[in-house]
């Protein structure tokens, strides 16, 4: 692990909640790629829903504005412990209807900011019941293709106006998408996954009486963290996820507040049933597979450096380095370290290859009757 600089002054406090999870895996269902799952055993899961209940949950956690519309983890982080998946249901539905999207959406807009960003703007508008043309919602629509690293659904940008138009109605196909599908496929998987989460959290609060807090969230989170010199930020919450690995979620709370969710499955427990195959392993002979990404490693060999640097030296455009870029984090080869501003740099993390390679051999040996 490379040394981290001293220097971060912000509070570091940790919590605990398979609420998180109850929403978190219903973002991940359906995005199984980006997470490393087989999309049959996804679509599998989703299946077990009803035929409204499976359109409910796409609508809700399927698209690109997901994350920022119908993710609200603010909601699970303001409960009292135990954070779990029936108390985030009974949170949402005491949230009185007429003010379902304005309470649930993510907590980045203010009337400050509203004023500077006019897509912002246009969303706290709607929020206040005030009516959205029909130019302000396409003006919408082309900023946030301009402004995410997916592409936004047109379709998606008027069913988010008409979830917003419509909060009761949003209300009630959320809270029941969001029940059938615990009592469906989360609740079972809730028993599971708490006693792993429990046992995370008390060996990381342990390491974290003798570690630095950007070096204990690198190890975390495999390749994620903060530069010593973020200024900005003053207060960190550190949630342990069965879901999110080998990713982080990086939820802002507030302009100098960061709710931080990190994969704590261990290496041994799979979500999906079947054969012990080191997932680590796989991972990374797939993403090793390609020549740019043994060029990135190459470069960020000799020095650590910025995506658009990257992008000059091997002539590729920005997206399509920070795709590989993307890709080489999901097996936790690079650290993405965030300063302000979210100015990223990146790291090489060659350990993480020969720990999966490790783990690959062992299991091939073990299977080969060898060891």
């Amino acid at each position: 692990m490379s040394e981290q600089p001293d220097g971060f002054s912000g509070e570091v406090s940790w919590e605990m909640g398979t609420g998180y999870d109850l929403l978190v895996s219903a973002y991940v269902l359906h995005r199984p790629r980006q997470f490393g799952l087989p999309a049959p055993w996804a679509a599998g899961v989703r299946g077990k829903l009803s035929p409204e209940g499976r359109i409910a949950l796409k609508e809700f956690f399927g698209g690109e504005l997901s994350y920022a519309f119908t993710l609200p983890l603010h909601i699970v982080h303001q409960l009292p412990p135990p954070r779990d998946a029936t108390m985030v249901i009974a949170a949402l539905k005491a949230i009185p209807g007429e003010h379902f999207m304005r309470d649930t959406h993510h907590p980045f807009d203010t009337e400050d900011s509203a004023d500077n960003d006019d897509c912002i703007g246009t969303v706290v508008k709607a929020l206040a019941g005030e009516r959205i043309s029909a130019r302000e919602q396409h003006e919408f629509y082309e900023r946030a293709s301009k402004d995410s690293k997916y592409k936004v659904d047109p379709q998606e940008v008027d069913a988010l106006f008409a979830m917003i138009a419509d909060q009761p109605a949003t209300k009630q196909r959320y809270i029941a998408a969001l029940e059938e599908y615990y009592h469906v496929y989360f609740a079972d998987e809730e028993q599971r996954s708490a006693p792993l989460l429990a046992e995370s959290l008390a060996n990381a609060e342990t390491e974290a009486s003798y570690r630095s807090p950007l070096e204990l969230l690198e190890e975390l989170s495999h390749g994620f963290t903060f530069s010593a010199a973020t200024t900005m930020l003053r207060r960190l919450t550190i949630v342990p996820s069965f879901w999110t690995k080998p990713w982080v979620f990086h939820y802002r709370l507030s302009e100098d507040e960061i709710l931080l969710l990190y994969g704590a499955r261990p290496e041994w427990v799979r979500l999906v049933p079947g054969v012990e195959v080191p997932d680590a392993a796989i991972r990374t002979l797939k993403i090793l597979a390609d020549p740019t990404r043994l060029r990135l490693l190459r470069l960020l060999a000799e020095q650590p450096r910025p995506p658009q640097e990257m992008a000059r030296e091997i002539k590729l455009s920005l997206p399509t380095i920070l795709h590989h870029l993307h890709e080489l984090r999901l097996a936790g080869l690079v650290r993405l370290e965030v300063g302000d501003k979210g100015a990223r740099m990146y790291y090489l993390r060659w350990q993480e290859a020969e720990a999966a390679l490790s783990a690959l051999r062992g299991f091939v040996k073990q299977g080969e009757g060898l060891v």
